[in-house]
């Protein structure tokens, strides 16, 4: 039975360990910054070091400079050179005397994945619910909602039903509230009741939206009082209530209210991935590929706390106790760190592939972007597709001509035949149609319906020949 217990807890590690690791995975620089930043504030067992270290090998490192170790083990490829350049901690500093506010300004830059996991996982027990938890957070769409039932989620992760319904309900009461829902609707309906039971809810908000979700869309007070037996003035006064106290995209909330006053920045300013052209002098073009991410070896574990941990780990065992909470903030603290370092590894092998694969778009542009998916990448590093996904998501590149782009373009299938059309377009003696350029792709081998040319053109911006034509006559031998 120990044996069992044992296997059970390694399973569950396994299991929590790829958690953290793909919601580090999902950040991109400026976010895990963030991220390394709150776990230092909530850790008292973890510490900075504030010497800055290569984030592959952990070699001292003067700030701005690059590993000269794994700059000599990258130079034996002769195309492609990965180099993981340090991010040091400066843009957030922890203040000597704590006060009400820094926390929660840290906090504000949370993804909404990882604020959810920190919610939810304390509720779930055993692996098989952590497994379903962090399905049903990853599978969540842009406005919070869960497009998937819960017999699609247990038929996917070969599991009851009843347990993903048990664990979706718990998912339901995190904030916030009503993220997990399959529409507005259940959404409101789930918030209603959050509120019933803490004491504010409103005695017909809830049947309103339950029983009358038609009349009360189509704005038709008269047809829902009608339906629910009441007053047209109740359902008016039932409206106000869940117009002043709901909200049917929690995600939105997330982003743009409590959490984030000021909204969600993008920074493509600050890329996470800059790809540099060098020659070396000998007629070799490589392409340098520096990562900019933070070391796990800025981190590591305070020796006084360890040891301290240690001891109340043995007394608690000997005395047949579970050891104190903040012991176990040793064992989270390695935790961190080396989920960072996999968080790390996997970026560098995903990118070398990546690059290698798309070096004529990286070089030529964008007309050279060969066909791939995500898919297709994820069997290559040998990971899952979840993976890549949140690998991917909300991360920008640096390219050689200067252009800040998403890591998304790279998987872009339409981006070479929207360049080609606009090249046909920028070249045409005379206006020609979709159907005429549908026909002169297809003789480059190119296959792609008239109704897709006109799409990716009116995706560019271009006019279509009528309205070109049109622009000739009043202005001939003008621009387009």
């Amino acid at each position: 039975m120990q044996v069992a217990y044992q296997r059970q807890e390694r399973r569950q590690a396994a299991t929590t360990h790829l958690v953290l690791t793909t919601n580090l995975l999902g950040l991109n620089v400026a976010e895990l910054e963030t991220r390394v930043t709150l776990e230092l504030a909530e850790n008292p067992a973890l510490e900075l070091e504030t010497e800055l270290r290569c984030p592959r090998c952990g070699r001292p490192l003067e700030n701005g400079a690059t590993c000269p170790d794994c700059l000599k083990r990258e130079a034996a490829d002769g195309h492609t050179m990965i180099i993981e350049v340090p991010r040091p901690l400066h843009s957030h500093s922890i203040p000597d005397e704590p006060d009400e506010d820094w926390t929660a300004s840290l906090a504000r830059s949370v993804p909404l994945r990882d604020y959810l996991w920190e919610q939810l996982a304390p509720s779930l027990e055993t692996e098989a619910e952590h497994v379903i938890g962090a399905y049903l957070i990853e599978r969540l769409d842009e406005h919070g909602y869960l497009e998937e039932s819960p017999k699609d989620v247990a038929l996917y992760l070969h599991c009851p039903i009843e347990a993903v319904e048990s664990v979706l309900e718990r998912l339901w009461q995190v904030e916030p509230v009503g993220v997990g829902a399959r529409d507005a609707r259940q959404c409101l309906e789930i918030q209603l009741r959050h509120l019933a039971e803490s004491g504010e809810g409103h005695p017909l908000a809830l049947d309103l939206v339950r029983l009358a979700w038609d009349r009360l869309i189509a704005g038709d007070m008269k047809g829902a009082a009608a339906r629910l037996g009441v007053q047209v003035g109740d359902v008016i006064e039932a409206t106000e209530f869940i117009a002043d106290n709901l909200y049917p995209y929690p995600a939105a909330v997330y982003h743009d209210g409590y959490r984030h006053p000021t909204g969600p920045v993008e920074r493509f300013a600050e890329p996470d991935v800059i790809i540099k052209l060098r020659d070396d002098g000998n007629g070799v073009k490589r392409l340098v590929v520096e990562m900019v991410t933070f070391s796990p070896y800025q981190l590591r574990i305070d020796d006084l706390y360890r040891q301290e941990a240690d001891l109340a780990r043995a007394r608690a065992e000997s005395e047949g106790e579970s050891p104190p909470q903040w012991a176990e903030m040793v064992g989270r603290a390695s935790f961190f760190i080396k989920c960072l370092y996999q968080r790390n590894q996997t970026l560098r092998v995903m990118m070398k592939q990546l690059v290698g694969v798309q070096r004529d778009f990286i070089l030529k542009g964008d007309r050279y972007l060969k066909p791939m998916t995500r898919a297709e990448l994820a069997k290559m590093v040998g990971v899952h597709e979840s993976t890549i996904s949140r690998a991917v998501a909300g991360k920008t590149v640096a390219l050689p001509d200067g252009r800040i782009v998403p890591l998304a373009m790279f998987f872009d299938r339409s981006l070479s035949v929207r360049d080609r059309i606009r090249d046909i377009i920028e070249h045409e003696e005379r206006p020609l149609t979709d159907g005429e350029i549908a026909v002169m792709l297809k003789a480059e081998g190119i296959k792609v319906a008239r109704r897709t040319v006109a799409k990716y053109r009116n995706a560019l911006g271009i006019p279509p020949a009528s309205l070109r034509r049109r622009i000739l006559t009043i202005h001939p031998g003008g621009e387009r």
